[in-house]
């Protein structure tokens, strides 16, 4: 009786700051609905940027990637490339160094051993001299205009970086159909988290002050999550990150149910490991929504989230056994069991609370395609609703494992 009575106290705290925070993207985003696709003016001078492409055995995709900057529209007396090849074993080297060739604004760096990216953005930083500097992963290819959508944003003086909206290049096995709903909702809660002030991660493709980064000490080495680090200590520092809805960049996503779960887990680890680190950001005054709602919220939901669902799962599990062992006694007379079918001990409000929960989701999702032009069949929304909240928590349950044994990072 207790165990039932603690998980429908659970359960409805639940539900109530899940509609809670899906009420509250509601709200943020039918305020400022006419700026969502709104950047600001170009500026009068355009600033001298330096883009890096860190690349390891990515034969099959840097040349796309180099063109997808030469491309942009960019003034090429103010835009140079920078290729760090780190240790690649295939013909990343030759593809970047047959490009250098043939532009003189390219320029290409080799570490002679793997460092990882980290490393390989420092070993680039000491070669900047721009006013912006900004960085793409190798298997990524920037949409045109993205680069003149993006430094708008440094009109205002405490923009410490700007990023891009993420899609998937592809959209061919499971996972990735998954990951393409999820990095819709994600485009969407990003530009929100904006007007927030509340952004914390620099994902893919991001620009920074080049003078920032500098006086930063460049991206830390030690982290295997660098990106969100990096957002984290820029948001420490006072400093905000931007997002435009004009500016896409498309990057390979796992193929493999297997380097799916490889990645999330190394992402999900990383943010502990970085909540550790900047504890700060938490509950502090001046982090205003960031340290209040954004931050918190993520442990909260996670933490109410894992003994619901396990406990509902466990239950479910409990009623299908006790019902088929029924109809095993019975000898699966089906005229019988058609009969009884609706004879099932449904809390008919629980459903409904959990009903309207999944519809907020599911229109959540929906605004965001709408506003990055992507589109989401309705198998895809029947397939993402009830699936990737069962594998995050799996995630998760994963990651405290791994926490509690103190288990070695991995990149």
């Amino acid at each position: 009786m207790a165990e039932i009575i603690l998980f429908d106290m659970l359960y409805y705290v639940l539900i109530y700051v899940t509609l809670f925070i899906s009420v509250f993207w509601f709200m943020v985003f039918f305020e400022k609905k006419e700026e969502m696709e709104k950047d600001p003016e170009k500026p009068s001078k355009t600033p001298t940027l330096t883009m890096i492409i860190p690349a390891y055995n990515e034969e099959k995709t840097l040349g796309k990637t180099i063109e997808s900057l030469l491309n942009q529209g960019y003034p090429k007396n103010k835009l140079e490339i920078i290729v760090v090849d780190d240790a690649s074993t295939d013909n990343t080297a030759k593809i970047a160094e047959f490009y250098a060739k043939k532009y003189k604004n390219i320029k290409v760096l080799r570490h002679n051993e793997n460092r990882r990216k980290a490393a390989v953005l420092n070993t680039a930083l000491r070669h900047v001299k721009t006013d912006l500097v900004g960085f793409i992963d190798g298997d990524s290819i920037l949409e045109n205009n993205s680069l003149m959508n993006s430094i708008t944003y440094f009109n205002k003086k405490n923009t410490g970086s700007v990023i891009a909206t993420i899609k998937p290049m592809y959209s061919e096995t499971f996972p990735q159909k998954l990951q393409k709903v999820e990095y819709t909702f994600t485009a969407l809660v990003r530009k929100l988290l904006t007007f927030l002030g509340a952004l914390y991660m620099t994902p893919a493709f991001a620009l920074y002050r080049t003078s920032v980064v500098k006086q930063l000490g460049g991206w830390d080495e030690n982290n295997f999550t660098e990106d969100l680090e990096m957002g984290m200590r820029l948001q420490s520092k006072g400093y905000k990150i931007e997002t435009s809805l004009n500016a896409v960049v498309k990057t390979n996503t796992p193929e493999s149910f297997s380097n799916f779960w490889s990645q999330r887990i190394r992402w999900t680890r990383g943010f502990i490991y970085n909540s550790k680190k900047y504890t700060s950001l938490f509950f502090g005054r001046k982090f205003s929504h960031l340290g209040w709602f954004v931050l918190p919220s993520q442990y909260i939901l996670v933490l109410l989230t894992i003994p619901v669902l396990l406990y509902g799962l466990y239950n479910l599990t409990k009623a299908v056994y006790s019902t088929l062992f029924s109809y095993y006694h019975i000898g699966f007379d089906i005229p019988y069991i058609l009969t009884h079918l609706g004879n099932f001990n449904l809390n008919y409000f629980n459903v409904s609370l959990f009903a309207v929960t999944l519809i907020a989701l599911a229109l959540l999702i929906n605004l965001g395609s709408r506003q990055i032009k992507e589109n989401i069949n309705k198998l895809e929304y029947i397939l993402y609703i009830p699936l990737y909240p069962l594998i995050n928590v799996m995630i998760w349950l994963c990651v405290f494992y791994y926490e509690i044994r103190r288990s070695e990072y991995k990149w």
